[in-house]
C-alpha cells in the first residue's frame, strides 16, 4: 500500500487562514478574519517554523524509521511549515505511518530544542495512492518541494 501523508507545523495554518483552510467532513473554507484571530489568540505557543536545521533532522527521523520499520520512503519534503511523505508500507491503517513520523520527530526536534513543546498540529490529511500514475505525479509534487 501507498500512502500520501502530509502534515503542518504548530499554529501555522489555522482556521479562517486567509489562504483558505479546510475543514474536516465539510471541505475547503474561504478565509475568516475573526476565526483566525480567536484560534490565534488560542495558540499555547509561537507558531512554529523548521530551520535548515530541523527540517534536515526531521528528513532523517523519516528516513531512519523507514528503514527500522523496513518501508520504502518514496519521497519526502519538509519545508518550514509542513511535511509531505510518500512511503510504501504493509497494510495498515493510512492514519499510521503519519502518527509514527510525528512521533519519532517529535522526540528527535525535543532532544535539539527541549524548550518547545508542541511541533505540529494535531492531525494531518493521508491518501491512497491506488495507481503508478497518480503515485508518479505525487511524487513530482514531493520532489519540487
Amino acid at each position: 500500500m501507498v500512502v500520501f501523508s502530509t502534515w503542518t507545523t504548530y499554529g501555522t495554518w489555522l482556521r479562517g487562514d486567509p489562504r483558505g483552510w479546510y475543514l474536516r467532513k465539510i471541505g475547503d473554507r474561504l478565509p475568516n478574519l475573526p476565526l483566525l484571530v480567536q484560534d490565534q489568540s488560542c495558540l499555547k505557543e509561537p507558531p512554529c517554523y523548521l530551520d535548515q536545521i530541523y527540517r534536515e533532522l526531521v528528513l532523517e527521523t523519516i528516513l531512519g524509521h523507514c528503514d527500522t520499520r523496513e518501508w520504502s520512503c518514496l519521497a519526502a519534503a519538509c519545508q518550514t511549515n509542513h511535511v509531505h511523505v510518500l512511503v510504501a508500507v504493509p497494510e495498515l491503517p493510512k492514519v499510521q505511518p503519519r502518527k509514527q513520523f510525528k512521533a519519532w520527530c517529535t522526540r528527535r526536534l525535543r532532544e535539539a530544542n527541549p524548550n518547545r513543546r508542541t511541533w505540529w498540529t494535531d492531525r494531518g490529511w493521508d491518501d491512497v495512492i491506488e495507481d503508478d500514475r497518480h503515485e508518479a505525479t505525487v511524487r513530482n509534487y514531493i520532489e519540487s518541494q
